[in-house]
């Protein structure tokens, strides 16, 4: 099962779309036996108890009246207080506005399994690329879900049921990956993800273990 492929190393759902990342985390959570967290919840918490925002804010509309760097940096100090965190299901903030939009703050990310919900069209209208798909393509599993899927009711379940197997599939693929991601933790998440820093750690031959179990493996990409 996922569950025990995972060995408790969490899981992060980013992407544009935040009421998704939402929906997706809440339904992982409830399969995996882990804890939902949201960090718009928490950006949302102290918007408002900083008179910033709106402590009715609806999901999916992160920050309030927040500054775009403002919130970047509010879900950067959520996402850093996750970072070690284990057993858990996390949505980001989406829009492209906040921390899992900007490559430098994925140091926060590394340790979990990061699910990007790419629900964009294959390609923009000029030709150009958003910018925070460079962050999110450091996800270790990409599932583009299709704008007809994003309409339904029950867009989320979709999602959820094509995430699973894929998810299996790419820690089967590198069996090492979850090994390597509970090192990182274990480190600190310094952000040198993938090339962990190992000097004067004592943890280079159990390093060396896992990287010969990661040749062979990467991410994937689904569709749905």
């Amino acid at each position: 099962s996922l569950a025990a492929a995972l060995a408790g190393t969490g899981v992060v759902f980013v992407g544009d779309e935040g009421q998704l990342n939402r929906a997706v985390a809440d339904l992982a959570a409830a399969a995996l036996s882990y804890v939902p967290l949201h960090a718009e919840d928490v950006v949302n918490q102290a918007a408002s108890e900083g008179g910033q925002g709106d402590a009715e804010a609806q999901p999916g509309e992160p920050g309030g009246d927040l500054k775009e760097e403002d919130l970047g940096a509010a879900e950067a100090l959520v996402l850093e207080s996750l970072s070690t965190s284990v057993r858990c299901s996390v949505s980001t903030c989406g829009g492209g506005r906040a921390a899992a939009a900007r490559p430098f703050c994925w140091r926060h990310l590394h340790g979990h399994l990061c699910i990007w919900l790419d629900c964009s069209q294959e390609e923009e209208p000029d030709g150009t690329a958003e910018p925070q798909r460079e962050a999110y393509a450091l996800a270790d599993l990409q599932v583009r879900v299709d704008r007809a899927v994003l309409a339904q009711s029950d867009a989320a379940d979709r999602v959820l049921e094509s995430v699973v197997p894929a998810a299996r599939a790419v820690l089967l693929q590198s069996p090492g990956l979850v090994k390597k991601k509970q090192l990182y933790v274990k480190l600190g998440c310094k952000g040198d993800w993938p090339n962990l820093s190992l000097e004067g750690t004592g943890l280079e031959e159990q390093a060396r273990t896992i990287e010969k179990q990661m040749q062979g493996g990467g991410g994937g990409q689904i569709r749905i």
